[in-house]
């Protein structure tokens, strides 16, 4: 569903957000690439950083650092046209972020598709 999303939005190329091993692992990235996606993931100290961040958020904390933390990194990646967050507790972060880039949700898609799917 996200490559899917991406390439009816016309988007080239989206920067990949998630856990580290997300970030790091060919699972994830290896698909949209052999969708012809470019795909950019963060820094190893980025990725450390947003893993950081990740695991207080499933904590349930969430501070105003974080937000400028994530607003600074996608001002940093601007030249991506899409941002991926691949993991269930980005959007609770993004969801008060401003970005150039549009925000994809994997899991918001692929609810929307499955319920799409019951109602057809």
């Amino acid at each position: 569903m996200t490559a899917i999303h991406i390439k009816q939005k016309g988007l080239e190329e989206v920067l990949l957000l998630g856990t580290k091993f997300t970030m790091e692992d060919d699972f994830f990235k290896g698909f949209l690439l052999k969708k012809g996606i470019k795909v950019v993931v963060p820094s190893t100290q980025e990725m450390d950083e947003i893993q950081e961040i990740q695991t207080e958020l499933a904590a349930g904390k969430m501070e105003e650092d974080f937000k400028s933390y994530f607003k600074e990194l996608s001002e940093r990646y601007d030249f991506c046209d899409g941002l991926v967050l691949g993991c269930t507790e980005l959007p609770l972060v993004f969801d008060f972020i401003e970005t150039k880039a549009l925000k994809i949700n994997p899991i918001e898609l692929q609810c929307s598709s499955a319920v799409d799917f019951i109602l057809s």
